[in-house]
């Protein structure tokens, strides 16, 4: 991958509300469409395009562990 970014020690889970996010991780390539929802454990390396015709909207929410 070009882009290693992640996120430390907090989950990323991504709600696909509109267009067409790709996602790469070092598990591979997935296309998310409406509706999607995906879940990044901590430290997950990974990159996200919209290599689609229209713009993405998507929830994105990066959850810190509670004690």
């Amino acid at each position: 991958m070009e882009t290693q970014r992640n996120h430390g020690k907090k989950t990323l889970q991504q709600f696909i509300l509109e267009g067409e996010l790709t996602l790469i991780t070092p598990n591979g390539r997935e296309v998310l469409k409406p509706g999607a929802v995906r879940w990044l454990p901590p430290r997950t390396p990974h990159e996200t395009r919209n290599e689609g015709a229209t713009p993405v909207k998507m929830w994105a929410l990066l959850l810190k562990r509670c004690n």
